[in-house]
């Protein structure tokens, strides 16, 4: 069976809380008083408070993510015209110095 989503568990948490404060008077005997009404009021409001924070945080994340990338490739290309200035200016024998492998 495929696990619900956030919003089927918000819908029928509402539903159920929609049903229970109709029907308090006759619940209440039961445990599904006021209290347990406000309990679940309250996880439903955290739910929905958290996924906001976590949706937040994946768009940071994407945001961050983008940056990393955009100065990594900088940084390779910064370190590819340097090495091109490397082998034109230094003898091949002190190239292990800068890093290069390369023989020619």
């Amino acid at each position: 069976m495929p696990k619900k989503g956030l919003a089927e568990v918000i819908h029928a948490a509402e539903l159920m809380l929609s049903g229970l404060k109709a029907h308090q008077s006759e619940l209440s005997s039961r445990g599904l008083d006021a209290a347990f009404i406000k309990t679940m009021e309250d996880l439903m409001k955290n739910l929905v408070q958290a996924n906001n924070l976590q949706e937040k945080l994946k768009a940071d994340l994407k945001t961050q993510t983008t940056k990393v990338e955009e100065l990594m490739s900088n940084l390779q290309k910064t370190a590819s015209e340097a090495k091109k200035r490397v082998k034109l200016d230094v003898q091949s024998s002190q190239w292990k110095a800068f890093g290069i492998e390369d023989k020619r």
